[in-house]
């Protein structure tokens, strides 16, 4: 089934594109700098201590103003082609990656339901099993009440009746042939449903004040300390499921 696909030789994997065009570039910044360099200067020197000193502080900003303008118009005449250059090399690589996570959640969409029908199905047979002890431990207990052995009869009745205990869901396999096992994972999930008796709850204590920002691990954080599906404080609580690898 698996299929190794590996990147074709002379395709450079790192550490990104060359600068060496870019070192192009350090030279012709230099004008700037030393422009800078005097724009600087010449603040250390200025006091504004009168009108005409206020005229040249005006032109000083206007001065300011024009060389930030051409260094930007600069830099995003050099850096607008790196941009497209960034963008086609995306348009080539994303389509295909969608193509990978849209068959990932596929076919763990799969697994899952085949999980939870194998669980569905053994939870039928262990309750069609629980039914025939339980009938059999009824006809017991009346034949020993009818033969006056009421303590007996008794403690045959509470064995019967008694909730079986709760079990863990089974695993489907083990590890696949890559070492790693595919396991149902179950995700809390909050969600503000009434705001404002979100808020209520806030000023009366009972959910933290940093849920007010309604950032989605706050909202989860309430959740997964519920455990029960459905609306409380006005946030919903709602239980997902789906598959994970380790």
């Amino acid at each position: 089934m698996d299929k190794q696909v590996s990147v074709p030789n002379g395709v450079q994997m790192a550490p990104g594109v060359s600068i060496v065009e870019a070192l192009h570039l350090v030279p012709a910044l230099e004008p700037f700098k030393g422009d800078a360099t005097e724009l600087e200067e010449q603040l250390e020197r200025a006091v504004i201590d009168s009108d005409e000193a206020y005229g040249r502080g005006s032109d000083y900003l206007s001065i300011c103003d024009q060389r930030i303008r051409q260094l930007e118009d600069f830099r995003k005449a050099v850096k607008g082609p790196v941009d497209d250059y960034a963008k086609f090399i995306q348009s080539l690589f994303l389509p295909i990656q969608e193509r990978y996570k849209r068959a990932k959640f596929a076919m763990s969409d799969r697994m899952l339901a085949y999980q939870k029908a194998a669980q569905a199905r053994r939870e039928e047979a262990e309750r069609k099993v629980r039914e025939a002890q339980e009938k059999a431990a009824l006809e017991l207990a009346e034949s020993e009440a009818a033969a006056g052995h009421t303590a007996s009869a008794d403690a045959i009745l509470d064995a019967a009746t008694a909730a079986p205990a709760r079990r863990a869901p089974a695993k489907v396999m083990g590890s696949n042939t890559f070492g790693r096992s595919t396991h149902v994972a179950e995700t809390w999930v909050g969600r503000v449903a009434e705001p404002m008796a979100v808020l209520k709850a806030i000023i009366d204590g009972k959910i933290p004040v940093t849920v007010i920002e309604w950032r989605q691990a706050e909202l989860n954080g309430i959740a997964r300390g519920v455990k029960v599906e459905g609306v409380y404080n006005g946030i919903r609580v709602e239980k997902q499921e789906g598959l994970r690898q380790r």
